[in-house]
């Protein structure tokens, strides 16, 4: 029996299904696979541990006046975010948290790579809105 598999490829930037041969596992197109587009490949910004797609640039937002921002966490260490209205390539994971919130009224939540589980920010949710802080160093174009 068959396995069908649907990933990402990098190459074409569009979703594909594969079918999988359970005796081998070399993947070939299946014409019955859905495609869909994310983005164009120069517009994806990538995890710079593992080459995981994360965003695209496109997804950048406007936050109090600003896409980019400076803050500094309780002990101290310093981080760049970009903000962005999505990021598939990214999990929110933990207990959503207001202590310490760079954004006011926003509750938070630690984001990580889907790809190799790197810490690459915030997952920010007021209730009515969200969006991710992600560290800018820890991104790649």
């Amino acid at each position: 029996m068959p396995l069908w598999i649907t990933t990402v490829a990098i190459q074409a930037s569009k979703v594909y299904s594969f079918k999988v041969d359970r005796k081998n596992s070399f993947g070939r197109p299946c014409s019955q696979g859905k495609r869909r587009s994310r983005g164009t490949l120069s517009s994806a910004v990538y995890c710079k541990a593992c080459a995981q797609a994360i965003t695209t640039i496109d997804q950048q937002l406007t936050v109090n006046t600003s896409f980019r921002h400076t803050f500094f966490n309780p002990t101290g260490i310093v981080f760049q975010l970009g903000c962005y209205k999505k990021a598939h390539g990214c999990e929110a994971v933990g207990v959503p948290s207001s202590e310490f919130s760079w954004f006011n009224g926003y509750l938070w939540t630690f984001a990580l790579c889907s790809g190799c589980q790197s810490h690459l920010g915030w997952f920010f949710d007021s209730g009515s809105s969200s969006f991710w802080g992600l560290i800018l160093n820890k991104l790649k174009e």
